[in-house]
């Protein structure tokens, strides 16, 4: 029989405490800026809007191409949600983040040491702003994870977020 589904009660209020969390943990403010990698649906971006921060989210998918005739300012805004590939690029400037969380991507679900995974982890943290976090809340193990980001300069951690 296969397993029961989360309710979308239980996966908003699931959502709304990892965001909360996420903001009181490492004291966001509204001028903070917040990746979430994985959601495809948004939930999680809204939430972390609702708690006075900018986020922005990233799922897996082809980037769309750009409309080289669109240079009016309202073209420019850059979208809530949008799919990506981590392992080719990050579309956002380096160091512009003030936290990334890691939630879901295709290109961790196999060997955590393969090129595309080190590439997507070192895409993401060029992201982040010096010193700030990423928090891994993914399906891969954390003993797994922990090796996999052994490889990179900074020390892993391991914190509980909206659980509560």
């Amino acid at each position: 029989m296969p397993a029961a589904r989360p309710s979308k009660t239980a996966d908003s209020l699931s959502s709304s405490r990892l965001a909360k969390d996420f903001v009181r943990r490492y004291r966001l403010r509204g001028d903070a800026r917040v990746l979430d990698i994985g959601g495809g649906d948004g939930e999680v971006v809204a939430r972390l809007r609702s708690c006075g921060v900018s986020a922005f989210g990233l799922f897996d998918g082809p980037v769309p191409p750009r409309d080289p005739e669109a240079t009016a300012a309202g073209h420019d805004e850059v979208p809530a949600i949008q799919p990506a590939v981590l392992h080719q690029s990050v579309p956002f400037l380096a160091q512009s983040f003030d936290g990334v969380l890691l939630r879901d991507s295709d290109v961790y679900h196999g060997a955590l040491s393969s090129p595309e995974a080190c590439t997507a982890t070192a895409n993401l943290l060029d992201s982040l702003k010096p010193g700030q976090p990423l928090v891994y809340c993914g399906p891969v193990p954390l003993d797994a994870i922990e090796a996999h980001l052994a490889a990179f300069p900074g020390a892993a951690q391991r914190i509980t977020l909206g659980i509560g």
